[in-house]
């Protein structure tokens, strides 16, 4: 998954970013990158996460962001970046409204109906006051289905709903989110939002 311009040009400066469900926390590792000299707190309840796919992601692997000194662009890397993990079920975090950017990307979709009101929750309790949330969802389309379909016996055998944008807007008005910008990127639908 590759960010840029749905996700470009936020009013924020060193932001902190809380990660919910980080598994290897590539997309946090791109907002730093975009958005550098704050800070990433990652918090996924699996300890396989933090210890593999985070652990073993590579240190040479160049997330193309802002030189905050010129504007123009750099590469950054993972050990350039004020990384903490916490491996830890979301809804045992104690944080306050301390985060600039909450950010979850595919975690809605594993929740049914009754329970996306809470996920919902999760995302505004940690959030400061005019702080985003950005929340990404795989897209309803037959490249998702098939995809999901061939992985079934690696991937993660909980529930997964694919949705559209207009689908996954409805879910974040209904849990009390203004939209400020969607859009797709690759499979993905991407919302940027604020709570009302």
């Amino acid at each position: 998954m590759v960010y840029g311009a749905p996700f470009e040009g936020l009013d924020v400066s060193k932001p902190r970013i809380l990660f919910l469900g980080a598994a290897e926390g590539y997309e946090a590792m791109q907002f730093h990158a975009m958005y550098p000299g704050g800070e990433i707190v990652m918090a996924d309840y699996d300890e396989f996460c933090k210890t593999d796919r985070f652990g073993h992601f590579p240190e040479t692997y160049p997330f193309l962001g802002t030189n905050p000194a010129t504007g123009s662009l750099k590469v950054w890397f993972k050990d350039q970046m004020k990384i903490t993990y916490i491996v830890e079920d979301i809804r045992n975090l104690s944080f306050g409204k301390e985060f600039d950017i909450i950010l979850s990307v595919g975690l809605l979709e594993h929740f049914p109906d009754e329970l996306k009101g809470e996920v919902m929750d999760w995302h505004r309790r940690f959030l400061k006051p005019g702080g985003y949330v950005i929340m990404t969802t795989p897209r309803l389309q037959m490249k998702s289905k098939l995809f999901y379909t061939i992985m079934a016996d690696v991937m993660n055998h909980t529930y997964r709903e694919l949705m559209d944008i207009r689908q996954m807007g409805l879910y974040m008005y209904e849990g009390g989110f203004d939209i400020l910008r969607h859009g797709y990127i690759k499979v993905h639908n991407g919302i940027i939002a604020r709570p009302r």
